[in-house]
């Protein structure tokens, strides 16, 4: 069961839903292969994951659960349905979309293990594409702990943009179902009348001659549903085990069958047929936990694998199955098993998982594993908080990468004694990259934090570090002291910024430093840097977190100088502020600023500042909003027979318009592109009217993800973004174009907004032709040079 960004698991024994794993939004299907391994396929986002009991996801957007996640799992396919896969460049080919698979939008997934098909589709990911209207397939290869998803041949093609498969099922014959919603409208509309629900279809793809037979399991005696747990047709081992377990929650198994399954466990050569003999076992209350924790010695790692989740199924393995655990978390060659360790840990109580947790982190050989690294972090993450010194003692022994940065920046969060003893802790560590974890772990835990008082042992630990022969130590470790509020720091790190040799890279290190502690008389300094390409950009974004009244005058003289990115940071900062609001509109009313720079956003900016002045003067230049639905609909009848009418688009220009219009929040081929919304290249674009409802109406329906957040600074600053993550200390909002950690502490008031990210209005200020040429790229099946004059 999907629910709230989270697969939920039932058990019939206990009647429970379980939390299984969080994150990857919009799964469409779910299926198990021959192991018992959860895939899942998902829409917008990355379309193919192989689900891990208590881990964290990629999500399309929002942030975790919880707090201290810090990273997730990506998906397991090494390519996407709509890009070239090319490793150097996975955008280059985006035109051939076709040959890759048709899209991003995908619905219905079914691991094929029917048994009647010819064996080169055994075990294979069939998943229908809407945009592609076809199926495609993935092949999955075992790697480490998990599988890499290759691109297959596509199995399907329906040549009809109505079909649009939602399910696929094979049944007792190894033959398949597909039922196909067929329907124009592919993706989200507002009006209910937008769908047909008239003609849906159920198509059957069979493999030859296979015949279809009549099956009726219920008539089955015990044995013979426990033999049917070799069968080579899925379905009818799955179906044969439900029985089983629905007899057993009523009635005594004959125990010939449970005898017949033991055998079939502990002696078949095959060891899927090992594992559905384990599983019917479990399901009908054929183990005592003292047999089922036998099973760990297996030396088949998906049955020790499996045995050691179904010990956990309560949250209380008994204490024999525990030390066991322990042994084969320090001693088992598999990184399957390990998985599942690392996995069974989050169901056990934490005094229990130290030894666990010890063995998990000593496999160096795990450092590049897919999911390893990060279930391990998450199986150690609640230790840091119930014993940091022993946590990070542990943490400081594995190579497993970033556990050691992350159980810094766990233990660091609570502030206080525990940044001390985190100093302390650097203080006793010589290798350079020991080192720079931990630094960076400090220096993460603290975001949010204006100052903070210097850590008892700092003053010793500095200088040490200060004459470090890494480049990379001593910056952090200056940045550092400049949180800490070392006076020699902030004056060193003052020098760097202004300091027109130092490297690009230091000076802007130096800049977000500075402005990260809100430095006294900081806004002069970055006022006389608006004029040195290199920081500028980081000053313009730098001046918004200054009421500073000289800031409009510095940013409107120098304005015409700016590059299109620069540009749009400068008007961002203006209109964050009633005082230079007025200023930018005073320059856009004499043409100082020409009125096409001003892109929607920043005019709803300059609308949720609640100044009647300002509001009457954005009118003035803007005109007023279309609020109504036939508001909306009228335009989009009218930009439609503008894009239809006679004439070609520019497509280069389009593409030139779209990096200055959309890009900051976007991508589309580039992936440079913003990520504040998804990226838009493998999205329904071909279709002009989904184009322009979602251009014209972006509010029409809204994913709770990307609802904006409108926040009020101490200062009158207003921030307008979407909550990527949040802490006791800090929000972190996404902007276009940053990610702003806004403390708390300077946060007046708060609102989450009805409307999205994405402003009304993106059109109103374009000529006509523009919005040809925009609507045109937008609309094209390959990426596009930019025009000679702006490469």
């Amino acid at each position: 069961v999907h629910l709230n960004a989270g697969i939920f698991r039932y058990h019939p024994t206990r009647h429970v839903f379980e939390r299984f794993c969080e994150g990857t939004s919009n799964p469409w299907g779910v299926d198990f292969d021959d192991h018992g391994q959860c895939i899942i396929e998902a829409c917008v986002i990355p379309h193919l994951w192989h689900m891990i009991q208590g881990a964290h996801y990629q999500r399309q957007g929002g942030q975790h659960d919880n707090p201290y996640v810090y990273d997730d799992i990506k998906t397991i396919a090494d390519h996407s349905h709509w890009a070239s896969g090319i490793a150097a460049n996975p955008w280059a080919a985006n035109g051939k979309s076709d040959a890759m698979g048709g899209g991003h939008a995908h619905a219905g997934l079914m691991v094929y293990l029917g048994g009647s098909w010819p064996d080169e589709f055994t075990g294979r990911y069939f998943m229908n594409n809407i945009h592609g209207a076809r199926i495609n397939m993935d092949v999955p290869e075992a790697h480490g702990s998990g599988f890499i998803g290759h691109h297959g041949k596509d199995f399907i093609l329906f040549n009809d943009l109505w079909s649009q498969i939602v399910n696929l099922r094979y049944d007792q014959d190894g033959s398949c179902y597909l039922i196909d919603w067929y329907d124009r409208n592919q993706c989200h509309s507002p009006d209910p009348r937008a769908h047909d629900r008239s003609n849906g279809r159920i198509f059957k793809v069979v493999y030859g001659d296979t015949k279809t037979t009549k099956v009726d399991l219920s008539k089955k005696s015990d044995v013979e549903l426990a033999a049917m747990q070799t069968d080579k047709h899925e379905w009818l081992v799955r179906t044969a085990r439900r029985v089983l377990q629905e007899r057993a929650a009523v009635g005594k198994i004959d125990p010939a069958a449970t005898k017949s399954l033991a055998e079939i466990l502990n002696s078949d050569p095959n060891e899927s047929h090992r594992l559905r003999a384990l599983w019917a076992l479990h399901c009908i209350g054929g183990f005592s936990p003292e047999t089922l924790a036998a099973q760990l010695k297996s030396d088949r790692p998906y049955v020790a694998a499996w045995a050691t989740q179904l010990l956990c199924e309560t949250s209380n393995p008994p204490a024999d199955a525990v030390k066991e655990f322990a042994r084969l978390a320090k001693e088992s060659p598999s990184p399957v098993v390990r998985l599942y360790l690392a996995s069974a840990c989050q169901r056990m109580p934490l005094e229990e998982r130290w030894d666990v947790v010890t063995g998990l982190l000593s496999h160096g050989e795990d450092a590049n594993d897919h999911n390893l690294p990060l279930m391990d972090w998450y199986a150690l993450e609640p230790l840091c908080a119930a014993d940091p010194q022993r946590a990070l003692a542990l943490a400081a022994q594995t190579r497993i990468p970033r556990v050691l940065a992350f159980a810094v920046r766990r233990i660091g969060s609570s502030g206080g004694k525990a940044t001390d003893a985190l100093v302390a802790a650097l203080g006793k560590i010589d290798d350079d990259g020991r080192q720079l974890e931990i630094l960076s772990g400090i220096r993460d835990s603290l975001q949010g934090r204006r100052s903070v008082p210097m850590p008892q042992g700092w003053t010793q630990v500095e200088p040490r570090l200060a004459t470090s022969g890494n480049g990379a130590v001593k910056a952090q470790a200056r940045a550092l002291a400049v949180t800490f509020g070392s006076p020699e720091a902030i004056a060193a790190t003052r020098k760097i910024l202004v300091d027109a040799n130092a490297p690009a890279a230091e000076r802007q290190a130096a800049l977000e430093s500075l402005v990260g502690i809100k430095a006294p008389g900081l806004a002069e300094v970055l006022q006389g840097l608006l004029t040195d390409p290199p920081v500028r950009g980081g000053a313009l974004r730098g001046l918004a977190v200054y009421d500073d009244p000289n800031t409009a005058k510095a940013i409107l003289h120098n304005y015409a100088s700016f590059n299109p990115a620069e540009k749009k940071d400068a008007l961002s900062t203006l209109a964050s502020r009633p005082a230079t609001a007025k200023d930018l509109l005073a320059a856009a009313g004499n043409g100082e600023v020409p009125v096409k720079d001003v892109s929607a956003d920043v005019v709803r900016q300059l609308r949720t500042l609640n100044d009647k002045e300002i509001d009457k003067q954005v009118t003035q230049i803007w005109g007023v909003l279309r609020d109504s639905p036939a508001d909306k609909k009228a335009r989009i009848a009218q930009l439609k027979s503008l894009i239809l009418s006679p004439g070609r688009p520019d497509l280069s220009h389009g593409r030139l318009l779209f990096s200055k219009t959309c890009q900051q929040c976007h991508s589309l081929y580039d992936p440079t592109g913003g990520h504040v919304g998804p990226d838009l290249t493998g999205s329904n674009r071909s279709d002009l009217d989904y184009i322009l409802e979602n251009v014209v109406d972006p509010n029409a329906i809204i994913p709770a993800d990307y609802r904006t957040t409108q926040i009020e600074t101490t200062d009158d600053r207003t921030i307008l973004g979407i909550v990527k993550k949040e802490d006791d200390k800090s929000v972190t909002i996404v902007m276009p174009g940053q990610d702003l950690v806004v403390p708390k502490a300077e946060i007046k008031s708060r609102k989450l907004s009805q409307l999205s990210m994405m402003p009304e209005g993106l059109l109103d200020t374009f000529p006509n032709q523009d919005i040809r040429d925009l609507i045109g790229y937008l609309r094209a099946r390959e990426q596009v040079a930019l025009p000679p004059e702006t490469k």
